[in-house]
């Protein structure tokens, strides 16, 4: 379905839900504070968050991603790819298209859906639904239930198409959890439950914390999941699963119950009341090793480091980053890289570590152009890189 057919039906939709409400002079579009800029891995705290602020009875938002890039690998590369992967190649893409509905029932009900358009190949699929249940003005309790990212790790950095390592490796994908929160002040803690094998008996335990040091403004926190086999992470996508057609030799991770740890910290300084300073840093591995061949690889691990300057140049807010992430013990993980090789993206097998970095401008009103870099080696001596010119759009 092309973008335009997406739109005009994710329209009438939209009317058709204002109608069956009630709901006319209250609805507003988010683009003052673009619900595509909030955290996957936090979504229905920040939610909440906002919903404190100002609180109309329907939102509608979405974001637009289009991307021109090039790319290339040494001559070892191939041998550790899929069979697909050529060494260089060149791609535009509408990589992304997205569109919101926040609709606040009452002072204590959300709901929230994202339709995901059907872009290379795929089908215009229903993500990230959910009910939240709470309001901070009044209580530091809340509840969400639906389908969303787990609140595992804050996952900092990554650039405007790549995300870091840890982020690759193990950010969860959507899955249908119950997450019951507190929320008080600066701090934020959250106990989730999602499906494991036939029952609801894995968890994630996440807590944040902020606080303000002079002009300084610090953020800290940790996660544990009970179990990753079942997250849909890259970690858990190689748990279990023959990695044949990516080299000559079927290649199994095996094992039983793997656990899950991160670790966060960030800072914020302003220089001026328009230039900024930040860093982040993460930490996440599992709590034990899997088997490969019969064989412990060790505890996998994954970590980056990100810094980020924004200053407006021309009179253009405009924003600087570089991080730099790596692995270990993850030769045979298939880690996802953003470049569309036969419309979808290669995943790389034993990626080491990651240099990332992108300089992005508002062009105009939540309209972002920038270019960006990214360069991977890996275990075994491949060497890959990507260069993208990217256009985001928020509605």
């Amino acid at each position: 379905m092309n973008a335009r057919l997406l739109g005009c039906w994710i329209l009438a939709l939209n009317g058709l839900f204002l109608v069956h409400l009630g709901w006319g002079d209250e609805v507003q579009s988010d683009s003052a504070q673009p619900l595509g800029l909030l955290s996957e891995t936090n979504l229905a705290y920040s939610l909440l968050a906002a919903q404190a602020v100002t609180a109309p009875s329907l939102t509608l938002g979405g974001m637009l991603q289009a991307d021109m890039q090039v790319w290339g690998a040494n001559a070892r590369v191939p041998s550790i790819f899929s069979s697909a992967y050529p060494q260089s190649g060149s791609a535009l893409a509408l990589t992304t298209a997205d569109l919101y509905t926040l609709a606040n029932v009452n002072d204590w009900t959300q709901l929230f859906f994202t339709l995901q358009g059907g872009l290379n190949g795929y089908p215009t699929t229903l993500s990230e639904a959910m009910i939240d249940f709470g309001n901070l003005s009044k209580t530091p309790f809340y509840a969400s239930v639906g389908e969303m990212n787990l609140p595992f790790g804050v996952f900092p950095g990554g650039g405007l198409v790549e995300s870091t390592l840890e982020s690759s490796a193990f950010e969860s994908t959507q899955l249908n959890q119950l997450n019951l929160g507190f929320s008080l002040g600066q701090l934020d803690t959250s106990l989730a439950f999602f499906n494991g094998q036939n029952s609801l008996n894995d968890f994630v335990y996440n807590v944040q914390y902020g606080h303000s040091l002079g002009n300084f403004s610090l953020s800290g926190g940790l996660g544990y999941m009970n179990d990753i086999r079942y997250s849909g992470s890259a970690i858990a996508a190689a748990y279990g699963t023959s990695s044949s057609r990516y080299t000559k030799q079927s290649k199994i991770l095996k094992g039983g119950e793997i656990g899950a740890v991160s670790l966060n910290a960030a800072l914020a300084y302003p220089l001026t009341a328009s230039q900024s300073l930040g860093a982040a840093a993460e930490w996440v591995s599992t709590t034990s090793s899997p088997l490969f061949h019969d064989q412990p690889t060790g505890d996998m691990q994954a970590w980056s480091l990100t810094g980020n300057y924004n200053r407006p140049i021309f009179q253009k807010n405009t924003s600087f980053a570089i991080d730099y992430s790596a692995s270990v013990h993850m030769q045979m993980v298939p880690i996802p890289f953003a470049v569309p090789v036969n419309a979808v993206n290669v995943n790389l097998i034993g990626t080491q570590d990651q240099w990332l970095g992108y300089v992005q401008t508002e062009l105009v009103h939540n309209v972002y152009v920038g270019p960006e870099y990214a360069w991977i080696q890996l275990y075994h001596g491949g060497q890959t890189w990507e260069s993208t010119l990217d256009v985001t759009v928020y509605l």
